[in-house]
């Protein structure tokens, strides 16, 4: 097992609660909670002897640590090209000799490799057979050619007594103002270098070397990042940038994690005969995080309630003849604390579907920032469509199509499916570097479809029970009564 070492990014389980690492040194370890905008410190050793005894457990790893496969997604990356090129020369290798490489037929293929690509820098024989053994020792991972990033100590090492001029500059200047900049703390440090020289160069030949503004700024960023934050800019400041969402980590397969949200569309509606209704639209939305596209959905005018949230996930979970890929059951659900999400009856559903639902940190709506710029995105281009008019005359603007709006619920859920499907999913992500459907095609390759269930299965599965006691020959429920042969005998009224 790995040596049980406080990373930067992991998240434990501490005395009962949920925190997350955001600085370690020599001496503490800083964290902050995942529900509360507080932050606490341990002992360094300490922290090392709650990892050993248990009492200290590691929930999440930080992002990216298990694999290098989330670099590849930076076609751009030098480090990337590289290990494409040195992939390209391994798989070439291993389809023409197999497990064995002859010194002269090999050599002959790297020459004609180095003709195709057109390479500046063809590789050695020495050096194909190390890296077809990198390949082959981490189970044929492609990735595994990605170059690491080197742990060794920097070939210059600065002198002590700079390190501790350069911390000084640093706690006097630095962190009492958020006017100083690195380069003019490199300025400092320079000067007081130069006149430490001057008064040493009487009586020693040991010179202090001047440090270059690169290890200044290295020695800045050492340091622990909320404390500087909140020297420099303040409480609120370094709350707001240090907020538990910032690191959470990516989920690394598709329909591992999803989040459900209900949202309260500010746009006007008619119904049939053109009168302005004063019931607003409400959206559930369920995304599929690895992927961000939409695989759930259900727009009307019921306010969120468990009847609408189970409504969406069935059209997640619906299976449809030929749709066999799109679309399916997720492991984990993420939602808020609304009552829609909270209550028991959603929760059997979910529990039946075999689905583990989750709830975010209450008062951090920063923890499924995803789906609010969907839902800010999606409002954007619905005030262009025809017939389209804000509830709010500030937003509204001049926008009035005919002067009077004329959308109804239908064509509210038609024109939001029509977005989804051939707007939304079809739009460059920047965060993907492609489109969601691009990136759930992909993720879906070599893979079985996702589990589904039938429209039957799902009725059965979203009933429940009632139990009504008989009063009077009736049966009430929900301001509803009934009767029955037997009952009107008793109430014939």
């Amino acid at each position: 097992m790995p040596p049980l070492t406080p990373r930067v990014g992991a998240q434990y389980r501490i005395d009962g609660f949920s925190a997350e690492i955001i600085h370690v040194d020599e001496e503490l370890v800083t964290l902050r909670h995942l529900s509360y905008h507080t932050t606490f410190h341990y002992r360094y050793d300490l922290f090392l002897t709650g990892l050993e005894n248990r009492n200290i457990i590691e929930i999440a790893s930080p992002p990216g640590s298990g694999s290098k496969a989330l670099a590849f997604l930076n076609a751009d990356d030098p480090k990337v090209i590289e290990a494409k090129r040195k992939f390209h020369y391994v798989s070439k290798a291993l389809d023409a000799f197999g497990g064995t490489l002859p010194v002269k037929p090999t050599e002959q293929l790297i020459k004609e490799i180095h003709r195709q690509l057109n390479d500046a820098h063809p590789p050695r024989y020495s050096t194909l057979y190390k890296w077809i053994k990198i390949y082959k020792d981490n189970n044929f991972d492609r990735f595994s050619l990605l170059k690491s990033k080197s742990r060794l100590p920097r070939g210059v090492q600065i002198d002590g007594e700079v390190d501790d001029i350069i911390d000084q500059c640093i706690i006097t200047y630095y962190l009492n103002t958020k006017c100083v900049s690195q380069a003019r703390i490199f300025a400092f440090v320079d000067a007081e270098i130069i006149k430490i020289n001057r008064n040493r160069h009487i009586y020693s030949e040991h010179l202090l070397m001047r440090p270059s503004i690169s290890s200044v700024r290295r020695r800045i960023k050492k340091c622990c990042q909320y404390d500087t934050d909140f020297k420099r800019h303040g409480r609120a400041y370094a709350e707001k940038k240090h907020h538990h969402s910032r690191f959470l980590p990516e989920p690394g397969e598709v329909l591992f994690l999803a989040e459900i949200d209900s949202h309260h569309l500010k746009i006007q509606l008619v119904d049939e005969e053109g009168n302005v209704l004063k019931v607003p639209a409400w959206v559930a939305v369920i995304f599929e995080v690895k992927t961000r596209t939409v695989i759930g959905w259900e727009l009307s005018l019921t306010p969120p309630c468990a009847e609408k949230s189970v409504r969406a996930l069935k059209s997640a979970v619906l299976y449809i003849p030929g749709d066999e890929y799109r679309r399916g059951k997720m492991l984990y659900l993420l939602s808020d604390n609304g009552s829609e999400f909270t209550n028991l009856w959603f929760a059997s559903f979910v529990d039946q579907l075999g689905i583990i639902e989750g709830y975010a940190p209450p008062k951090s709506p920063n923890a499924r920032a995803r789906g609010e710029r969907f839902f800010k995105t999606f409002e954007s281009w619905l005030q262009e469509q025809p017939g389209s008019t804000s509830t709010s005359a500030t937003d509204r603007g001049e926008h009035i199509p005919d002067k009077h709006p004329f959308l109804t619920i239908e064509k509210a859920a038609y024109y939001f499916g029509k977005w989804v499907e051939t707007v939304y999913h079809t739009t460059y992500h920047r965060t993907l570097k492609k489109t969601p459907l691009v990136a759930w095609e992909q993720s879906m390759k070599n893979r079985l479809p996702p589990e589904k269930f039938s429209q039957d299965a799902l009725d059965k599965l979203s009933r429940k029970v009632v139990y009504s006691k008989i009063t009077h020959g009736r049966v009430h429920f929900l301001r509803l009564s009934w009767t029955g042969e037997t009952s009107q005998k008793l109430a014939p009224d």
